[in-house]
């Protein structure tokens, strides 16, 4: 549960499923302030590689039709189209080359990538922070998903399609260019 004064934003974050390179979000702000939405985000990967868990985070930017709305008026929801910004990945908390990434992606492939996560933050009219982190792929054969956010437990229809529709929407994140680039 989020605490919320009565003279603040109050923010809430979901993400669209689209087949493209694209993350969109539809971002709704309940509040009776505008909020400020961040230009930048993050993917968090992570795959599973010669039997070991590696996480990976990959730089996101807002579109540049995006980049013109990013306050957000009290009582107004706005959809975001964010897209990868650099060839450029961190792991292990140091960043790595794109290629050392787009390896082990090859290796993993869409079977071993075991969960995806889109993090993208905020800050509300009294200039907290806060943040959004949007399950994209679970690789769990529970249904019921624990969210980051409020940390419930329920049955998830949007579990189940991503236990069917598998990491590929993910991997799709990255542009096509790239992943010729880099042969997957």
């Amino acid at each position: 549960m989020r605490f919320t004064s009565v003279d603040d934003s109050n923010v809430a974050i979901s993400y669209v499923d689209r087949s493209d390179t694209t993350i969109p979000i539809l971002v709704s702000n309940t509040g009776t302030r505008p909020a400020v939405i961040d230009s930048r985000a993050f993917l968090e990967m992570s795959l599973k590689v010669n039997g070991a868990e590696r996480t990976y985070f990959l730089w996101f930017a807002v579109s540049d039709g995006s980049r013109d709305q990013l306050i957000l008026p009290e009582g107004q929801s706005k959809q975001y189209f964010y897209g990868l910004s650099k060839e450029e990945a961190m792991f292990d908390g140091k960043k790595v080359s794109f290629e050392m990434f787009m390896k082990d992606l090859k290796l993993a492939r869409e079977l071993d990538v075991e969960s995806c996560y889109f993090h993208v933050g905020y800050k509300n009219f009294s200039g907290s922070n806060g943040s959004g982190h949007l399950l994209i792929h679970s690789k769990k054969s529970d249904l019921s998903v624990k969210s980051k956010i409020s940390g419930d437990t329920s049955f998830n229809t949007r579990a189940l399609l991503e236990n069917l529709i598998g990491g590929g929407g993910c991997i799709i994140k990255i542009p096509q260019p790239l992943r010729d680039k880099y042969g997957y």
